[in-house]
């Protein structure tokens, strides 16, 4: 129930009345009684297409409290944080940690390595702590990216001094195959540049042998840069640059400053740059986050990935390679446009992907069909 609004003072000898003058008809006075209480500080703001009300509202002084609707939209929205979507598939989900499980499965491991897992899941939901989720026919979590934006010193060895940072917070995948983890990278790289942040970093218990994570992330650029001391253990920290500066890429090669600083690259005068026109029907399922004119797919909204889409590297086949495309590290912009449809003319992608050339033939003819895998990279073609 609203507070009852001041009554207005007509035929009264307040500055307000004398003013505006005698209401003229009822209309008028109940324009006067809704402006009154602005006037006297009932209401904050008062959201009206009426030009007769705007007209009124300059004579008493109020002028700037009284918005037509586009104004206050324009006005407010400036204090409204930044919510920039992120591209993902409908199968990914943003949401609160609230709205989780805790437990789920996909937690169990979470809870053995650190004994205090339940109630720090309490505080970071109560928080309103947001994250990425992707959720399996049965109900259960397939995939999770719980995140957090910082600016404050980590205190690990060597510690890091206060900065802005995207943290990492967990990032588990049980639903594997189908490349959710590269895609979670994704993400995670998109809300740091939306958020105007340079550096990434998550904590993990590195394993001895094999550890499909630290593989997966050293791939894009996160190395070990320090610890943190988590009872009788240390925590492992990785860290990832997304921008360089000129000296610490110096001694580094166009294709290894690309891999380090991804989505970054070297735009230098060392290596050339190219545009690949590729057909709509194949860039729909290789680049999913291209959001401009993209049609998602029927099986997208009930919960099947695209998997070369979740990719970050792709595979470019081709049956000649000329050599002007030979050196490794090479640019390619690949572009939405095709001879034989308009639907993206004159549109090129947000992004630059890596696009992986095959190292042993540069020069020389081959069959693509001899080259359909390259260590799991992501190729969509057809026999023509």
């Amino acid at each position: 129930m609203g507070l009852p609004l001041p009554v207005a003072c007509f035929g009264t000898t307040s500055l307000f009345c004398e003013k505006l003058g005698p209401a003229k008809n009822s209309h008028d006075a109940v324009d006067n009684a809704l402006l009154y209480a602005v006037y006297r500080n009932a209401v904050e703001f008062f959201i009206t297409e009426d030009r007769e009300i705007h007209k009124k509202a300059h004579t008493v002084g109020i002028e700037e409290r009284v918005f037509l609707i586009s104004e206050a939209l324009y006005d407010f929205n400036r204090y409204l944080p930044s919510r920039e979507s992120i591209p993902t598939p409908p199968a990914l989900v943003k949401d609160s940690m609230y709205n989780l499980n805790p437990r789920d499965p996909i937690f169990d491991s979470l809870r053995v390595d650190y004994p205090g897992f339940d109630e720090w899941f309490i505080d970071k939901a109560q928080e309103g702590r947001e994250c990425y989720v992707y959720s399996r026919t049965d109900g259960s979590i397939g995939a999770i990216l719980i995140y957090k934006i910082e600016d404050e010193p980590i205190p690990s060895i060597p510690p890091f001094a206060k900065k802005k940072r995207l943290k990492i917070a967990t990032m588990k995948v049980e639903h594997v195959g189908y490349k959710i983890g590269e895609l979670l990278l994704k993400v995670s790289i998109d809300i740091a540049l939306k958020n105007s942040i340079t550096e990434i970093y998550l904590t993990h218990f590195t394993q001895s042998e094999e550890d499909r994570l630290v593989d997966l992330i050293s791939e894009y650029g996160f190395y070990k840069a320090g610890g943190l001391q988590r009872e009788n253990k240390i925590e492992d920290i990785y860290v990832k640059h997304l921008c360089a500066r000129g000296h610490d890429v110096s001694a580094l090669l166009p294709a290894t400053i690309s891999q380090i600083y991804y989505p970054s690259f070297y735009d230098g005068t060392l290596v050339k740059k190219f545009v690949i026109p590729i057909q709509p029907k194949y860039h729909d399922l290789l680049f999913t986050d291209f959001s401009k004119g993209r049609q998602t797919k029927l099986y997208e909204h009930s919960g099947e990935f695209i998997i070369e889409g979740n990719t970050i590297r792709k595979a470019y086949l081709t049956e000649v390679i000329p050599k002007h495309l030979s050196r490794e590290g090479d640019a390619f912009r690949r572009t939405s446009f095709f001879s034989c449809t308009r639907r993206f003319a004159g549109c090129t992608s947000r992004s630059l992907p890596r696009v992986a050339i095959p190292r042993e033939e540069p020069y020389q003819r081959f069959d693509a069909r001899d080259h359909s895998i390259f260590h799991g990279e992501a190729t969509k073609y057809s026999e023509l």
